[in-house]
């Protein structure tokens, strides 16, 4: 049988931190492209998402 693990990850504020470095990067939704000047990462929002949703996942 194969066996699933669901986490819960409170969606506040997730998009607004950098999942590098975790600095605070308000943006507002039409923004497509996520930028750090805290460690200058510069990415696609929805593979910045997949690394912050990775990044949640491997805490567990």
């Amino acid at each position: 049988m194969l066996e699933v693990k669901t986490i819960v990850v409170n969606p506040q504020k997730q998009s607004q931190n950098c999942s590098n470095c975790g600095e605070g990067v308000p943006k507002k939704l039409p923004e497509r492209t996520h930028y750090c000047a805290n460690c200058c990462v510069i990415i696609d929002r929805y593979l910045f998402a997949e690394h912050d949703k990775r990044k949640c996942s491997n805490k567990y």
